[in-house]
């Protein structure tokens, strides 16, 4: 898969989720947490 490509889909994707973070009812540093863990993880095996 091409570099630019995946770029443009993580900036999508990632940008994507404020809208649904507002549904959440957690902390905001929770949140915050969860997503980088999330992150990781899809960034590592990517």
């Amino acid at each position: 898969m091409n570099s630019t490509f995946k770029i443009v889909i993580a900036t999508l994707i990632w940008g994507s989720l404020g809208v649904l973070v507002k549904q959440i009812n957690l902390p905001s540093l929770e949140i915050a947490f969860l997503r980088a863990v999330i992150a990781t993880l899809v960034l590592g095996f990517a």
